[in-house]
């Protein structure tokens, strides 16, 4: 399954007493089932200030 939407607010912390803290991943209404046959995938899916440059059509610049 690849979420496509993977992001700050999707992700859930929750805590209990015998096991301390674990995460969750919320929010699937994007996700697709991957497919090794078709080698292909969506594109231009996802919030756009956490989708990687190449996948947003913005030329990547290596500088920090």
């Amino acid at each position: 399954i690849i979420h496509r939407d993977l992001k700050p607010e999707n992700i859930l912390v929750a805590k209990t007493v015998m096991n301390g803290r674990y995460l969750k991943v919320a929010d699937f209404g994007l996700a697709t089932l991957h497919s090794i046959a078709s080698g292909s995938h969506t594109r231009g899916v996802g919030t756009l200030q956490y989708i990687a440059p190449e996948f947003a059509g913005i030329e990547y610049i290596f500088r920090i």
